[in-house]
Parts: structure tokens; sequence; C-alpha cells
């Protein structure tokens, strides 16, 4: 996606304001929270304490009582055997005691028990059968004290009796004794109901409406001044057994084992028992909501807990944190959309100041994306001010005018360039149409093998090579032209057809050569010559006669049981061709060998012996021997092109010099 400069010039200002006041709302709201988290944890903690300091004040009354009237009977039995029994009229007084029963076994094993109860009813307190107590409450006290020794005041149940009053009752139970040391003689027994726990809190939920509609009043009706959650509360014992809960079914249940039986329970157990027989505190357990279905839904809760002292349980009500994040989102959100109005307030005018800052530029743009497509002529119109944009757009302007006629200028130097490229091309080809290019040249000749290979510096070069037969003699020509390029080829062209002229008379090589250099002496530059060896070859019996004016000397190679051994054919030689004049000429001299079957002559330009490596060094003639020894003389064709392949892998890419390279090896 391409942006214009006024929309770059925007965001680079506002991406990083919002970036900036992003991280500030977020270490804000992260301040915030972790301060109302650590505030309201203590307080939810202290509302449990509250409520558990509070109920434990209304059981701390049922207890005093059944501990007195324990303490009292007594007393009285070890006073007067045959004292009656009687329920203290405290009963009455104390709403909360759905249950009072004081059971006694006489000194006598063999007499009947005696005693008292008395159960709460909808139509006033009614007495209840001795039996019908005995039979409630003895398999409870023999679980609670299985041993003689082991009785003592403490809470048991739950326990479901219609003997014990309607619902489900939890028994305060005290032992007694006539005597210090005496076995226990009876006991004295106070039930509260479980439901009657849940009222003991002011705003308590009750069973009845304990359904999907009423915790949704309760949820919105809640406030954080409430004793406990918008969902009620539970008492736990020390063995995880519900002692209250706002739904009475659930009473009796054990939470440890009802939690690990639901999907993702563990995080429920772990809190719970967090939670149990420890000091008043807040565990946060994130998505409770999705374990108990029956609590508000939100993220996270804490559990609020504390113990209630006087009976070993403990208190524990589920808090919503949204009830105390929520507000500080809902501020935070406020914050943000004021700053998100300043940063568009900001933007906007940022969008007008750009508009007056980037149309100029805008303008050079267009006048840029012209010129890239063609139009040298553009320019940047209507440049106003002195700033360095205008100062920019009259640069361009100049920049533009300056190019258009470099580039008219280069066109017409290219197309000259490209018409003398093209001429050099067709010269190159009819240089190389001068040149032998058929290979074998003479197949019907199984007398001699010959190759040549020539490679020009430049497009044209100035070494050549020739041969041609002459009645029943090869004539083998291989010349240098100094220097390179076009004047060295037309040389090379005239040189070449004045031998081929002279040799077609049968004229000598002593001969060929001395015309030769009159004639180019007359009509060539001061500082052009040509090197060139010159021969006549008879393929029926070996006979060689050359001449070598100025050019390097000529190798046979002999190919016997020792290896490969090259040799030069020695001089005599004549001066450089075009350099000298008839006196000096006259001391030319020819000579002959007779080549034998297997020897190989090969003739070359001093382009492979003078050929250079970076650093400066020469070939050379000790590598090019050594190179002909590594290639062999298997044929012409193969001897040639490994020893120009040498001297180019030597080289490199650019050859300093034209190299020509000729071979024939007697067959038989």
């Amino acid at each position: 996606m391409h942006l214009s400069l006024r929309w770059k010039l925007i965001l680079m200002i506002c991406l990083p304001l919002v970036a900036v006041s992003a991280g500030l709302l977020a270490w804000d709201y992260a301040r915030q929270r972790d301060q109302a988290v650590l505030v309201m944890t203590d307080l939810v903690a202290d509302r449990a304490r509250q409520s558990a300091d509070q109920i434990d004040a209304r059981l701390s009354g049922v207890v005093q009582l059944a501990d007195s009237t324990a303490a009292n009977f007594g007393l009285r039995l070890a006073q007067e055997p045959t004292a009656r029994l009687q329920i203290p009229s405290a009963f009455r007084l104390n709403p909360l005691i759905s249950f009072y029963a004081i059971v006694v076994t006489p000194a006598d094993p063999r007499a009947p028990a005696v005693g008292a109860a008395v159960k709460r009813t909808a139509q006033g307190p009614r007495t209840v059968a001795l039996s019908e107590i005995r039979t409630a409450l003895e398999p409870e006290l023999n679980k609670a004290w299985p041993t003689e020794g082991s009785a003592k005041a403490m809470w048991i149940g739950p326990l479901r009796s219609a003997a014990l009053g309607s619902g489900t009752q939890y028994i305060y139970v005290v032992p007694m004794s006539v005597s210090e040391g005496e076995r226990v003689r009876g006991v004295v027994a106070v039930a509260v109901r479980a439901e009657d726990i849940q009222g003991l809190l002011s705003g308590g939920v009750r069973p009845s409406r304990a359904n999907a509609a009423a915790r949704e009043r309760a949820a919105a009706e809640w406030s954080l001044s409430s004793p406990f959650g918008p969902d009620g509360f539970v008492v736990l014992d020390t063995q995880m057994q519900v002692v209250s809960h706002p739904e009475e079914q659930f009473v009796g249940t054990n939470l440890l084992q009802e939690a690990g039986r639901m999907p993702g329970g563990e995080k429920v157990v772990e809190a719970l028992r967090r939670c149990l027989n420890s000091a008043p505190g807040a565990v946060d357990v994130p998505g409770l909501s999705d374990v108990l279905p029956v609590l508000t839904k939100d993220r996270a809760h804490w559990l609020a807990h504390a113990p209630i002292a006087g009976t070993g349980w403990t208190f524990i009500t589920a808090i919503p944190q949204s009830a105390v994040l929520d507000p500080i989102v809902s501020e935070v959100r406020h914050r943000a959309a004021m700053m998100l109005s300043g940063i568009l307030l900001m933007a906007a005018a940022v969008a007008v100041f750009s508009l007056r800052i980037s149309r100029p530029i805008e303008k050079l743009a267009r006048a840029v994306d012209r010129v890239s497509r063609g139009d040298l002529r553009s320019k940047v119109e209507d440049i106003r001010g002195g700033d360095e944009i205008a100062r920019l757009g009259h640069g361009f302007n100049e920049m533009v005018e300056t190019l258009d006629h470099q580039i008219r200028a280069l066109a017409k130097e290219t197309t000259a360039r490209e018409s003398i490229e093209s001429e050099l091309r067709i010269a190159r080809k009819i240089q190389t149409d001068l040149l032998p290019t058929t290979f074998p040249p003479f197949p019907d000749r199984r007398e001699f093998d010959l190759h040549a290979v020539n490679v020009a510096a430049q497009r044209v070069a100035g070494d050549f090579f020739d041969f041609f037969f002459v009645g029943e003699e090869l004539v083998l020509v291989i010349a240098d032209v100094s220097g390179k390029g076009v004047p060295a080829a037309l040389l090379m062209a005239v040189t070449r057809t004045v031998v081929r002229n002279f040799a077609s008379i049968g004229l000598s090589p002593r001969e060929i050569v001395l015309r030769v250099n009159e004639i180019l002496l007359a009509d060539s530059a001061d500082n052009m010559f040509v090197t060139m060896v010159l021969a006549k070859y008879n393929p029926r019996t070996g006979k060689l006669v050359y001449v070598n004016a100025g050019h390097p000397h000529p190798l046979v190679i002999t190919d016997g049981q020792g290896g490969l051994k090259v040799a030069e054919l020695q001089p005599p030689d004549a001066p450089l061709l075009g350099a000298l004049g008839e006196r000096e000429m006259g001391l030319v001299g020819q000579s002959e060998i007779a080549l034998q079957p297997g020897q190989t002559l090969l003739l070359y330009t001093d382009g492979v012996t003078e050929a250079r490596v970076p650093h400066g060094e020469l070939f050379g003639d000790a590598r090019l021997r050594n190179g002909i020894v590594k290639v062999g003389v298997g044929d012409a064709r193969s001897l040639c092109t490994g020893i120009v392949s040498m001297v180019d892998e030597y080289q490199g890419s650019l050859p300093a010099d034209d190299i020509t390279v000729l071979a024939i090896r007697r067959c038989q």
C-alpha cells in the first residue's frame, strides 16, 4: 500500500502519540487494578471475618446454653440423684435453637434412662419421646465418642430426623458427669437448623429464592458493603462437608469430592484447601463460574474465607472481581475516549498544515513521475517562496534541462558508436572470411594433418595465417602485424594478398619476403611493420623450406620413445618486414629441414608467449613447452585448441594481444 507524504506526516505524528497514550493507559490501568485488588482483597477478607464473627457470636449463645446446662445438671445430680430434669427457659428465648434435649443414665445400670426433649415446630414447642431421641442420637454419639475417654463437647451432623424437627440439623452435644472422673452419665444436646444458619446474616439468601431469577436479582442489588457475595455463602466443617448452603439440598455433601468430579474442579479443590482452617483472607480463582454454574458469571472470583472460632467451621463466600475492576475499566475507557478525541483533533490540525507543506512536494513528485516515463521537458510549475522545497523545485528544473541536453548528445554518440561497432563487426567478418575456415582443409591428402586457430584481442586482428598449394608444394604463412585494431587489420589484408600473389608465380620463400618488404616499405606508415614465417612444404618428401622475418621461432615436436621432445627451428632470421631497406634486407637467407613421419611443426605469434597475468608475469617459452608436453600431440586440432585454452586460462578473460597458432603434422 502506497501512502502519500501527507498521510505519512499524519501517521508519523499521531501513531507515536497513540502508542504513548496506550502505554500510559495500560500502565495506569494496571496500577489502579493492582491497588484495587490489594485493597479489595483486604476488604473482602475483613467482610468474611466480620461475617464469621457474627455467625460465631450467635452460635456461641447456643454453645454457652448447652455448656451451662450440662454443668448445672451435673451438680444437681451429684446433690440430688432423683432431681427432676427440666428444659431451661432460655430455650424458648433463643429462636436459633430448634431442638433441646437432656438425657441421663441412672447410676443403677438396670434402671432406664431418664431425660427431657423439646423441638420447635410451627405450632410452638413440642415434647419428644426419650426413645426417639436415643434412636436419633446414639448412632452419631457412638461415632463421635468411640471410647469411654473420648467424650467431649462437639458439633455433630448433619442429621435429618423427624424426632429432631424439620430440615437438616447440626447438634452441639456436651457430655455430663455427676462427679469428676466418673463415667459419662448423660448428655445435653442443642440443635440448630442449617437453614437458620443462612439467616444469621442480614439479607441471607433463602433456599426458596435459590434459582436463576433470584440470583440475578441478588447480583443486581448486591454491593461491596454486603456481608457476603451475591450468591450467598457456605459454611464448611473440617472435613469439607457443607454445614450451611443457600440451597439446602447441598447440605451434608463433601465439596472436596464433588469438586473433584467436575471438569476443571482441581482449581476449586486447591482453593478450598487454602481456605479451610486458615486465617481470614481471599483466594483468587479464575474461571470459577465455569466450574460452578450456580455462581454469577464472571471472569474471576475471590473466595473470601474466615474461620468460625467457636465451632471449627469455615465461612466462605464468592465475590465477583468485575464488581471491583469494572469501575476502573470504565474510568480507563473514559480517559481513552478523551485521549482519542484529542489525537483526532491533532490529526486534523496536522492534516491542514501537511497540505500546505506537501502540495509543492506532490507537484515535484508528479514532475519526477513524468520524467521517469521519458518526458524530459517536464518541469515543476508555480514555484513559490524561497524555502528548501522551492530550491529543490528550481534545482529539479535545471537538472531536467541539463539531463535532456546530455541525453540528446548521448543518443548521437550512441548512434555513432553503434555505426562503428557495426562496421567493425563487418570488418571482422571480412577478415575471418579471408582466413581459411574449413578443417581439415584438404581431406583427400592423408600425408599431413593441418589445423590453425586465430583469436582477436579486439574486434579485428592484426595476426593472420594462410596455407595453399602451389603445384605440389604447400605454402604455410603465419604473420603478426604491429599494433592492433583496424590499422593492423588493413595491413594484414594487404600483406596476405601480396604474399599470395608472389607465391602463386613460383617464387622461393626468400624472394617472396624480399618483394613483400619492398611493397610494405613503400606503402605503409613508418611505425607499422610485420613479422612473418613463410615456408614451402613438400607433403611427399617432408621437405620444408622456410624464412623467419623477425617472428617467434617455430617449434618441431617429436613424439619418440622417451616422450615428447620440443625443439626450435634455428636461424637464419630475417629483419622485420616494412622496417628496413633493400640493402639491409639483402642479408635475408632461407633454410630447409625435412619433417619426419610423426613430427609436428608448430607456428605461433607472440600473443602466446607474451600473454600476461594481472601482476604482469609473461606466459613465456618455458611454460609453452611444458604445456605442449602436458597437452600431448594427438592431432593438430587438439594441439592448437589446447595451447589457446592454456593461454586463455592463464591471462583471464581480457587478452592483451591477438593469438594465432598453426600446426602441421607429417603422417607418413
